[in-house]
């Protein structure tokens, strides 16, 4: 709740900015939507500030399209009295009938003034006005009946307690008769008046408005219709004797003594009829009946002679609550202690002679000061109810202020009315109020099913409809309409919902149009996956280097070097189209393995791979090696030897250069004190421009606008490069050596290999000799002729038997008739794919191991081949070492060596 104008405004301000803000990011700042930018700011401006700051100000919806649905107090107090009648009036009754006990009982106890003066207003004139403005039209003979039954409890009470009331002859029933005929007369009139102006100010004012001003109106009405009271009566005793009349108490200021009782009666009233509409919580009237005891407290204070003045100190008391607490517990604190303070003190029920002139004027500062406590009050509450009202305005601009280009709604799904602001009324075609029912004809069968269900009173929490929309003038024209609606209780306890409304016609064809776009973009892609699958097939260096060396084969004196250079030549090979794989399917990678190596080693090895290449390029390479890099070191070789290998062919291919430089020295992590490998790989040539060096690690990037545009290759040799850096833990960039050229530093965290890795490392290395099985029969199923030629010649240097079939049929008659050991199987195979030859194999009851293969970088091919229950997925080519463990992992020692068990059943299915 805002404390201040300048708060509001600020916060005001705050709000505008915001919602730009927000809408700005949200939506953008085309054209179109900006105009009704500027009406959602504007619906802010009104709610906080109660008028429109924009010259767009022709929209009369918005100032009170966001407040509650107000009804009139008095309306639901009259609705409520027609539904329980009984109840409430016997509710009045007993009110009316205390409230006049007390204070008839009250003036009985002061010193004799008069009948005419104590009996003038009667205390019962103030509920008989309250209650024929209340009460509905057909029942106003309850206020009157009431009035009529609880008149004579002040005469019985002054008569009981006054003797010279009981006993004056001047008091007759003709007199009686006469004060409850005027007293009836004016209360009926100030009644009639009162609901006549509360009809007109409800005509033009908004319910809680109208109710407030009429409140505050009730006095003035009260002292206009009752202040010709005591005049009527003054002239109505004027025959009689001077000594009669002042024994009545119609003395010379009879009529100045009745008319402070009328404007003290017109506080009172206008306090209680805004004590009634205000209809306190339970909480607030205890609140209220607490602080009542303040009055007693101030009453006992004024016996004891602590007071200035007790008719003003009784107010400035009244006026604290009012701004201490709120204003319904104010009001019953009032009602509930300024009688009992009265009874205490006598004040407002004396008529004491005014002697002295100060008292004259402490008398009518103090009734001044009355009626103030009672405008006070109105205001305070006025001040409430419109802080009140900012607030759920805000709350609810809150929850819309996140949408832009809206249509903003209204429902009051009790009554079946409607609200919408300009923007709702273009985008839906309808008139800004109209029946809920007009507005769900706007909408044809499906989409009208929806609204209806959606704006039924029980309604719920919130909802969201999407809902398609013909153009009534143009049957062709088809719109999209998304609707946000949430709901609530008013505080008249009808439901109502507040709501939303965009016109999603565009964002539903550019939807229509991405989902397009993207079914384009997936096409593509997976052309581009096909294309990244045959270049990983043809990477081009590891053949090149094949070919170079199967040249010098026929060198008998280079063989040995051959041999080795051949076998780093296919490493390599093989680990580029894992490193695809890598790139294609992360979720594939191969595991990290880290094993004891020297860097010396490593470099020399990839040195040896590529220098073929490097010669024919007239490139020079040279390794520069540090002093710890003949030291075994915890790294894995695989993604190390593959990032170096593509550095150093980037640098033969991209270049232009003479001289690469493969580096490597170790240094200590000053954070961790954990050792580091640096590698760095350098070359002399033309360098890469600075606009260029952020893109080189992206995937397909070849280059920029020098003659590494004109290079081979897939644009992927430093994404691998970094990717699998970053694997590692490492981290891989780009520098400028000195004299030129292009180098690239890598760090890794590569521990020192301890003594038992070492151990380890050396039981590997001499424990190759190859195991043979003689006794073991495999089916090799492959189509490729060349494949199965070379795969069956390697498998027969250590089994016994292996047959090939050249596709899934002719495994399944050569199993069916010769059940073997092992199946081998390629996956694409004509008549007969791998993983349908497995499935049927498995229906069939065949369970011997399977091992599939594949030579595929990207694809399913491996997620098929598990899906139908092989044991093991291999790559091509097959590793042997690798072959040879599963073998023994498979097949149990008497399989493998017969001749050390019985014989085998042949039988086994």
């Amino acid at each position: 709740m805002f404390q201040n104008n300048d708060a509001l405004g600020e916060s005001a301000q705050n709000g505008r900015v915001g919602l730009a803000l927000s809408i700005r990011h949200r939506r953008g700042c085309d054209a179109m939507r900006g105009e009704r930018l500027a009406a959602e700011i504007m619906a802010l401006d009104v709610l906080v500030n109660g008028k429109v700051l924009d010259h767009r100000s022709d929209d009369p919806t918005l100032e009170i399209l966001f407040r509650d649905f107000e009804r009139s107090k008095i309306a639901t107090l009259r609705e409520a009295l027609l539904a329980r009648p009984l109840r409430y009036s016997m509710l009045y009754f007993v009110l009316m009938l205390l409230w006049t006990a007390a204070l008839s009982y009250g003036s009985a106890l002061q010193p004799l003034v008069g009948f005419a003066t104590d009996m003038t207003p009667h205390a019962s004139q103030i509920l008989l006005v309250v209650g024929l403005l209340i009460y509905p039209r057909r029942w106003l003979w309850v206020p009157v009946l009431g009035y009529c039954l609880v008149f004579p409890i002040g005469f019985l009470t002054g008569s009981s307690l006054r003797e010279a009331w009981a006993f004056n002859p001047l008091v007759t029933t003709d007199m009686i008769g006469v004060h409850f005929a005027l007293h009836l007369a004016s209360g009926v009139l100030a009644g009639a008046a009162a609901r006549a102006i509360s009809a007109a100010l409800h005509r033009m004012l908004a319910p809680y408005h109208a109710d407030l001003l009429g409140s505050a109106s009730m006095a003035l009405i009260f002292a206009v219709m009752a202040l010709p009271l005591p005049v009527l009566l003054d002239l109505y005793v004027s025959a009689l004797p001077a000594a009669d009349r002042a024994a009545l108490g119609f003395g010379p200021t009879f009529v100045h003594e009745v008319a402070v009782n009328i404007w003290r009666n017109a506080a009172a009233i206008s306090a209680l009829l805004l004590a009634v509409l205000s209809r306190p919580t339970s909480r607030q009237i205890v609140i209220g009946l607490g602080m009542a005891l303040c009055f007693p407290l101030l009453g006992l204070a004024t016996q004891h002679g602590i007071t200035m003045y007790p008719e003003m100190d009784v107010c400035l008391l009244a006026l604290a609550l009012v701004f201490v607490l709120p204003v319904p517990a104010a009001l019953i604190a009032w009602l509930a202690g300024i009688p009992v303070f009265a009874m205490m003190t006598g004040t407002f029920l004396t008529h004491s002679v005014l002697a002295l002139p100060q008292d004259s004027w402490m008398q009518g500062y103090a009734l001044l000061a009355m009626m103030m406590t009672v405008y006070a009050a109105i205001l305070r509450d006025l001040s409430q109810h419109s802080a009140r009202a900012r607030d759920s305005g805000m709350r609810r601009l809150n929850r819309v202020r996140d949408f832009a280009d809206v249509g903003l709604l209204s429902f009051n799904l009790s009554q079946g009315h409607y609200r919408a602001n300009s923007a709702a009324a273009r985008i839906i075609g309808m008139a800004q109020t109209g029946n809920v029912s007009d507005f769900i004809a706007q909408f044809e069968t499906d989409a009208a099913a929806e609204v209806s269900h959606a704006l039924r009173p029980q309604g719920g929490d919130s909802i969201n409809l999407l809902l398609r929309r013909v153009q009534p003038h143009d049957r062709k024209t088809v719109q999209f309409l998304r609707f946000f609606l949430w709901y609530e209780t008013a505080p008249s306890h009808e439901k109502v919902a507040y709501g939303l409304v965009l016109d999603t016609t565009r964002e539903h064809e550019q939807a229509q149009i991405l989902s397009d776009t993207l079914a384009k973009l997936k096409s593509k892609q997976e052309r581009q996956t096909q294309l990244f699958s045959i270049i990983s097939h043809e990477l081009r260096t590891p053949a090149a280097v094949i070919s170079m060396l199967l040249d010098d084969l026929d060198r008998p004196d280079h063989l040995p070097q051959t041999k080795r250079q051949l076998r780093d030549a296919t490493d390599q090979l093989l680990s580029t189209l894992a490193d695809m794989r890598q790139t294609v399917n992360p979720s594939q990678n191969l595991p990290v393995r880290r094993v004891p190596y020297t860097p010396a080693e490593l470099a020399e090895s990839i040195r040896n791979m590529l220098e073929p290449q490097a010669k024919l390029a007239g490139i020079s390479i040279r390794i520069v090696l540090g002093p710890d890099a003949h030291r075994f070191r915890l790294g894995d070789t695989v993604r190390l030897r593959q990032a170096i290998t593509n550095l150093v062919r980037n640098a033969i291919i991209h270049s232009k250069g003479s001289d690469i430089r493969i580096a490597f020295h170790a240094r200590t992590d000053a954070g961790t004190a954990l050792p580091v490998s640096v590698w760095k790989v350098m070359d002399n040539g033309i360098g890469i421009p600075e606009d260029q060096v952020e893109r080189l690690f992206q995937p397909f990037e070849r280059g920029g606008a020098d003659p590494r545009k004109q290079a081979d290759g897939s644009g992927l040799g430093l994404y691998i490069c970094k990717s699998s850096v970053e694997i590692l833990g490492g981290t891989i960039r780009h520098f400028t050596p000195q004299g030129g050229g292009s180098g690239y530093v890598i760090e890794l965290p590569e521990a020192i290999a301890s003594e038992s890795e070492l151990a380890e490392k050396s039981r590997r290395d001499a424990n190759v000799t190859p195991e043979n099985f003689p006794s073991i029969y495999v089916l090799l199923a492959e189509d490729n002729k060349l494949v199965a030629e070379v795969t069956q010649a390697q498998l027969s240097r250590f089994i016994g038997r292996v047959d090939v079939v050249e596709n899934g049929l002719q495994a399944l008659d050569s199993i069916a008739a010769n059940k073997p050991d092992i199946l081998i199987t390629d996956l694409f195979m004509p008549e007969m794919d791998g993983d349908e030859l497995v499935r049927t194999l498995r229906q069939r009851g065949f369970n011997l191991p399977v091992i599939g293969l594949t030579a595929a970088v990207v694809g399913d091919d491996m997620d098929r081949f598990r899906a139908v229950g092989v044991d093991t997925v291999m790559s091509k080519p097959i590793d042997l070492a690798t072959l040879r463990r599963m073998i023994l992992d498979f097949l149990s020692p008497p399989d493998i060596h017969p001749e050390t068990a019985a014989p085998k059943d042949q039988s086994r299915a």
